[in-house]
């Protein structure tokens, strides 16, 4: 009579549980993949093709056991791919769940500390401060950092022009712009305009994003950026005069891998537009990367977090302050959705060393 009992848990209950694994798998292999290839580098159809196909191919050979199995239930080797596929698809799930954090360690209480205003149509400016470890000498160092602006209608204009006129109003010692201004081609010189209104008593430094590389528009920005007095760091250095900071600007991963030497400085501020140059701006010597590109993540769930971050590294690296070693980095959600309310925001960081 127990071999009777034992027959359904057997027969049913462990394929049914298998199943369920592999379909937890299949799920988190879907968004998990979807979010490093988004993240690796540029959009074109070939590129879109490419993952799409990777995505596609990745699912269908995690699934390919089951589908055998439930053919020819009976075969021993089917059965055996099957539960290993539910073993890996289990694994995917738990690693999608709780990513690997490449030792990189989420700051909350910076993340939760400064002031928070808001410049109208959703967007808030945020007044942090951080302080830089190992570094013997006091000072300050004001930035405010903006980015993912995606300014491709009229409407965007006008909330970008008023959102600059009360910017123009913090106090600044530098404005690093981290990427992505529009996709408009005929916008761009009047985006560029607006955003060069910040320079007043200090300098503008911009990067690239890969929304900005796309289509020919990265020759275009850096004409707009010679014209406007914004210094465009591309893969490159420059220290500020009497500051005793230095600044790295990479365009990777969109680009060849850069060779960099920092200029001698007490302290080293990165930017790029995506966090995943972190490791790289670490080995660069780093104190602080400001980075964007995430927009916070998307489809965020209470208590989970982000389903997708376009990331090469999943989704950890979503929004904050992070800290890797000795090296501090700051995640911005940027400011280009402000009016679809999705979270925006203009920050002001405070440097402490």
């Amino acid at each position: 009579m127990s071999g009777m009992h034992l027959l359904p848990t057997t027969t049913l209950v462990f394929p049914w549980l298998a199943a369920s694994g592999l379909a937890l798998g299949e799920a988190a292999l879907l968004l998990d993949l979807g979010s490093r290839l988004l993240g690796w580098g540029l959009s074109t159809p070939w590129a879109r093709l490419w993952r799409v196909l990777a995505i596609v191919a990745a699912a269908v050979l995690l699934s390919s056991p089951s589908l055998f199995y439930f053919v020819a239930p009976g075969n021993g080797v089917a059965r055996i791919a099957f539960y290993v596929s539910a073993f890996v698809g289990l694994g995917l799930f738990l690693n999608y769940a709780f990513p690997y954090r490449w030792g990189v360690q989420r700051l909350d209480e910076l993340s939760l500390a400064g002031a928070a205003t808001c410049l109208g149509s959703g967007l808030m400016l945020r007044e942090e401060g951080a302080t830089v470890d190992g570094i013997a000498q006091q000072s300050g160092f004001r930035c405010l950092i903006l980015s993912d602006f995606h300014c491709n209608t009229r409407k965007r204009l006008a909330s970008l022009q008023s959102h600059v006129s009360r910017l123009q109003e913090a106090e600044r010692d530098a404005v690093f712009l981290l990427g992505d201004y529009g996709e408009v081609r005929s916008l761009l010189p009047e985006v560029v305009a607006v955003l060069a209104q910040l320079a007043g008593p200090c300098q503008v430094f911009a990067v690239r994003g890969n929304h900005d590389l796309e289509r020919g528009r990265g020759g275009l920005l850096v004409r707009l950026f010679e014209e406007h007095g914004v210094i465009l760091l591309s893969n490159e250095s420059r220290r500020l005069s009497g500051r005793g900071v230095s600044l790295v600007g990479l365009e990777s991963p969109w680009g060849a891998t850069p060779c960099v030497s920092p200029e001698s400085s007490v302290m080293t501020v990165g930017l790029c537009h995506t966090p995943d140059a972190l490791f790289l701006m670490e080995r660069l010597g780093v104190n602080v990367m400001f980075a964007a590109h995430t927009h916070g993540g998307l489809l965020r769930l209470p208590g989970i977090g982000p389903l997708l971050v376009p990331s090469r590294y999943g989704r950890w690296l979503d929004r904050g302050w992070f800290r890797h070693r000795h090296m501090l980095l700051r995640v911005t959600v940027g400011m280009g959705y402000a009016e679809e309310r999705r979270p925006a925001e203009a920050l002001l960081v405070t440097l402490r060393w």
